[in-house]
């Protein structure tokens, strides 16, 4: 690959990094769309016998009477760790290697484009997040119960940072 295709995955990591600092710690659609527990206390000593890190679901399959799913509430869909959360550099580490996996893969993509215009690259990009974001938070929604406002608010979120994202790596990647 040629340099514009590296510059461009570089530039498009780093604005869905600082997009989505900025996205989680100062613009105000992400508040509310996490909630507490109320009694943590209780919560946390109910999962403190979870051993094993995994995901978790109540009620499970384990759970039907009779081959078909209670129908009475509630439903828990969780990632349990049951070591202490991780310090904040090495998960961000790992996340600025996610966004950079993913602008790398749009950037790609964008190479493969020919006749496209500035603005349609930045269109081609947003619809890249856009894509990606409406099958995984979607079928969350669908299958684990993700609020409509979590739900929403994500595929946005997504959807408007690989568009900034897009706006320089489609002026990196010349149009062919």
């Amino acid at each position: 690959m040629n340099r514009s295709f590296w510059l461009a995955g570089l530039a498009g990591a780093a604005i869905l990094f600082v997009y989505s600092a900025i996205s989680w710690m100062v613009l105000p659609w992400n508040e509310g769309t996490l909630k507490p527990f109320p009694n943590e206390a209780s919560v946390s000593e109910t999962m403190s016998h979870v051993m094993d890190a995994g995901m978790y679901i109540y009620p499970g399959p384990e759970s039907s009477e009779g081959g078909t799913m209670p129908t009475k509430g509630p439903r828990v869909f969780a990632a349990v760790r049951p070591d202490p959360p991780p310090p904040m550099g090495p998960a961000m580490g790992i996340g600025f290697l996610i966004d950079l996996v993913s602008a790398l893969t749009a950037a790609w993509l964008l190479v493969q484009t020919s006749g496209l215009t500035y603005w349609r690259k930045v269109c081609f990009v947003a619809a890249l997040g856009f894509l990606g974001a409406i099958f995984i938070q979607a079928s969350a929604w669908n299958w684990f119960g993700y609020t409509g406002h979590f739900t929403l608010v994500q595929i946005l979120d997504t959807t408007l940072s690989f568009g900034l994202a897009g706006l320089v790596m489609a002026r990196i990647i010349k149009a062919g």
